[in-house]
């Protein structure tokens, strides 16, 4: 990081002023001594958890698992991966408007005699909560933005939910009226079955939405 600094143009710190600086280094410092490992671990957990899980879809409900590359693919290709493009530069641009935020306090309370000999207190005060208020949109607009995306990954979830609950009856209808009757073990061995494919079903959902948003944090 300092031998970049030492090579930047002069009239680059003219445009970002010490504080900003100094709180971007401090926090990619953060991140990479704290957040990057904890990060790193989570989307491992993830991604080994996912796998579980469609593993165990797969031998509890062979019908749906086949559902979901035609239901999540498609979403994944043309849905998440653009908006996840979108949803990085969002929180890029969050990140730089708090970080003005955290610049012209440093700067006021450097020049707070300064200010207060000139009465100039309310125009600094009023550029602080214009800082405020547009880290306040950009949140909002980036949360707003991934709920959006989680609530189209749930719509799809119902749908595998769906599938999953719809399967066994139509192995019923199959099997036809004419058919051997099921002893009392298969009965409760298929109910068992039936309950663990609609728990991993809605676990895939939540696994995916989480992946999503944990490999969004890791790349900022």
């Amino acid at each position: 990081v300092k031998s970049l600094l030492l090579r930047v143009p002069l009239r680059w710190f003219d445009a970002n002023p010490l504080g900003r600086v100094l709180t971007r280094i401090a926090g990619d410092m953060w991140k990479v001594d704290d957040q990057l490992m904890a990060y790193f671990g989570i989307v491992l957990g993830s991604s080994a958890r996912l796998l579980f899980t469609a593993g165990m879809l797969l031998y509890t409900a062979p019908v749906a698992f086949l559902f979901v590359p035609v239901i999540y693919v498609p979403f994944l290709v043309y849905v998440a991966w653009p908006n996840q493009e979108a949803q990085r530069e969002m929180e890029r641009k969050k990140m730089q408007c708090l970080s003005k935020v955290f610049s012209h306090f440093n700067q006021t309370m450097a020049g707070a005699p300064i200010i207060r000999a000139f009465k100039q207190q309310g125009a600094f005060i009023g550029e602080n909560l214009r800082h405020i208020n547009m880290y306040g949109r950009r949140r909002l607009v980036s949360y707003s933005a991934f709920q959006w995306m989680k609530l189209r990954l749930q719509l799809l979830g119902f749908a595998l939910f769906t599938i999953t609950t719809l399967g066994p009856l139509l192995g019923l209808a199959v099997r036809g009226p004419r058919a051997t009757p099921l002893s009392g073990e298969e009965l409760r061995g298929n109910a068992t079955l039936f309950g663990l494919s609609l728990q991993y079903a809605m676990d895939l959902r939540d696994l995916i939405g989480g992946f999503l948003f944990f490999i969004i944090l890791f790349e900022i």
